[in-house]
């Protein structure tokens, strides 16, 4: 389902969505675009969305993730493709940071995969923010993971 995308034009039109795009705090779509495709960044997509990996670290063991999916993606297709995305980045990183808009409960990640709160919230422009972790221990100790893995054996 997902794959690395490095066409800026699929992430453009994906941020350029109406309900997206207010989600940018002002940057405008091709710029978010071209930065997701930066050649240390992973950018991983699936049909309606994807995500985008930063590496954040001198070592190159964490990675801050960030999430990016029209409503045509939320739900089932989200879920799936962060599974696939999940085991694709612990192949090579150690750690996933990400961060939830408090007043916005879809960017919540899924405590199902194991991610754990940091810390408490902190305001950045009028916006309450919360850092959330995922070590790859945590990941495949996860109810998501279990799922997934027996999912994987039926097939």
């Amino acid at each position: 389902m997902i794959r690395e995308e490095r066409d800026p034009a699929f992430w453009e039109r994906v941020v350029s969505h109406p309900t997206v795009i207010v989600h940018l705090h002002g940057v405008a779509p091709a710029d978010w675009a071209q930065a997701a495709v930066a050649p240390d960044y992973l950018p991983l997509a699936a049909e309606h969305g994807g995500f985008v990996f930063i590496p954040r670290d001198a070592f190159g063991r964490v990675v801050e993730l960030h999430t990016v999916f029209t409503p045509e993606g939320w739900g089932r297709e989200v879920a799936t493709a962060a599974k696939e995305a999940l085991g694709v980045v612990f192949e090579s990183y150690d750690a996933v940071v990400t961060y939830e808009r408090m007043d916005e409960w879809r960017s919540r990640p899924p405590r199902s995969f194991g991610f754990v709160v940091c810390g408490e919230g902190f305001e950045v422009d009028g916006v309450t923010w919360r850092t959330w972790m995922l070590s790859r221990q945590q990941w495949r100790a996860s109810p998501a993971f279990e799922r997934n893995a027996a999912m994987l054996r039926v097939m």
